[in-house]
């Protein structure tokens, strides 16, 4: 949530030096409007949630009014992306590579934490303003389903309820969701 442009910055870091994070490149698309959480898919594509429409970056009043009404009110303005990174860039630029950027999930309520499944089948968002989790299932683009969308969808397979506003989700390694969060919005 830059004050003039949200972007991620990619690194690597090696299990040898698990300390030392060496910067590979700065991802900018004006897809990434407010950028929140990232589950990786591969080493060159990830999904994000974009927790608001309305950011901070509005002029004067609006800026500072119109993200809190669109949370408090949980409009479903937010969304999620998938970035693919192709290829490596011209010699010596990295941020030069082509972006692919797609839009599985579009009018989501402030979609915060997201994780993928171990089996890759599943997607856990976490909705803190309606202190849900909802779980998709991965649906691969199938060019002949005679749909226009482009990339892979996300079908909602369930919506589970918190006691709390869920902030951050990630799976164990045999399957079950661990939720993070606030006990008060």
């Amino acid at each position: 949530h830059a004050r003039e442009k949200s972007n991620i910055l990619q690194f690597t870091v090696s299990p040898s030096s698990p300390t030392v994070a060496t910067y590979v490149r700065t991802i900018k698309h004006r897809g990434l409007l407010s950028p929140n959480s990232i589950a990786m898919t591969s080493n060159r594509a990830f999904y994000v949630t974009n927790d608001h429409f309305m950011t901070r970056r509005l002029p004067s009043v609006l800026g500072k009014t119109l993200p809190l009404v669109e949370t408090m009110l949980q409009l479903p303005f937010g969304f999620l992306s998938y970035v693919e990174i192709l290829g490596e860039g011209l010699p010596g630029d990295p941020n030069s590579a082509a972006i692919r950027h797609t839009l599985p999930k579009l009018l989501m309520p402030f979609p915060n934490g997201i994780a993928l499944s171990p089996d890759r089948k599943e997607i856990a968002i976490s909705s803190p303003s309606l202190a849900e989790v909802h779980l998709y299932k991965r649906v691969p683009y199938n060019p002949n389903s005679g749909s226009n969308v482009k990339g892979e969808t996300l079908e909602i397979t369930n919506r589970v309820r918190m006691p709390f506003a869920p902030d951050n989700v990630d799976y164990t390694d045999n399957g079950d969701l661990l939720v993070a969060g606030h006990p008060f919005f």
